[in-house]
């Protein structure tokens, strides 16, 4: 068992942790188990990232209110996991990402296919077990220079194409955007795939990895402009307690919380990012749907 006592509620930093919360907090680390045992076999570093790191540090394990788990790889060891990931699992879990699934992820899952995390109520055919976050760290601007920013407005203007390409062409036309892509190659990416627009987006972050001083999950620093670090905090890694797990952090971990969360010391009784998400450690995803359906509700 990865969690203490888990069929035991228990108060944890002022708040009810229940048996259910604790039982998914330990598919959870099952998955992880998973994960860490593939970067281990090539070698690949990985570490703690956003809740997660706030927990391993502040609490030596989940938030007590928190119920997932995000990790950072470096874009040139995210890039060689995603070749792997889906053959080197074996059931129940299952890898995905925007390459073997309909919904386009700017980053990587593993999930539980015994278990169910309903994120689409509406697609009863998509894989929704519960998962674990895997999130590549991309080269982002340290300063003013005019390539680097170049680079990073060609990457907003392929995912733009990618998530959102109606929307795109059409500021585009009525003159309300100047795009730094020539329009030959607008149309040409336009006529792509969505999985292809999203692999050319990919290689152009690729390709710019080790250009610049700071880094961060790239949608992210792109939608919510917060959140970048030094990469220099990839140089050291320490090890701490997550639970009865060992977690990977950044040695300098303060940085990194700060730019995430400020004062991350002061405690704050917030939400999960999936509050509200439909979970359980015991009822897989498929028998939620048949009943549904069944029941016709």
């Amino acid at each position: 068992m990865y969690i203490r006592n888990i069929m035991k509620d228990e108060m944890r930093s002022g708040f009810l942790v229940t048996t259910d919360r604790k039982k998914i907090w330990e598919r959870e680390l099952e998955i992880l188990d998973q994960f860490s045992a593939i970067c281990a076999r090539h070698g690949w570093r990985w570490w703690a990232a956003y809740g997660t790191l706030l927990g391993a540090v502040r609490h030596q394990g989940f938030i007590p209110w928190d119920d997932d788990i995000d990790v950072y790889m470096a874009r040139p060891e995210y890039q060689e996991f995603q070749k792997v990931a889906a053959k080197e699992l074996s059931a129940p879990f299952v890898f995905q990402n925007a390459y073997n699934s309909p919904m386009l992820y700017a980053f990587s899952k593993i999930r539980n296919l015994e278990t169910m995390a309903i994120e689409f109520p509406d697609a009863p055919e998509y894989p929704q077990g519960i998962f674990i976050d895997i999130f590549p760290l991309d080269a982002v601007p340290d300063g003013d220079s005019m390539e680097q920013q170049l680079v990073y407005t060609l990457e907003k203007e392929l995912w733009m194409l990618t998530v959102q390409k109606a929307r795109f062409l059409d500021l585009c036309a009525n003159g309300s955007y100047v795009p730094q892509l020539p329009e030959n190659e607008i149309q040409a990416v336009a006529r792509m795939t969505n999985v292809q627009r999203f692999s050319v987006f990919e290689e152009l972050a690729a390709s710019a990895w080790g250009s610049t001083q700071l880094v961060h999950d790239l949608v992210t620093d792109m939608t919510e402009g917060r959140g970048r670090f030094s990469v220099s905090l990839l140089d050291r890694t320490s090890i701490v307690p997550f639970e009865q797990m060992q977690m990977p952090i950044f040695s300098t971990y303060d940085a990194a919380l700060k730019s995430y969360y400020g004062d991350w010391r002061t405690f704050q009784h917030g939400t999960s990012d999936h509050e509200g998400l439909l979970m359980s450690a015991d009822v897989s995803f498929v028998e939620y749907f048949r009943q549904m359906e069944q029941w016709g509700k």
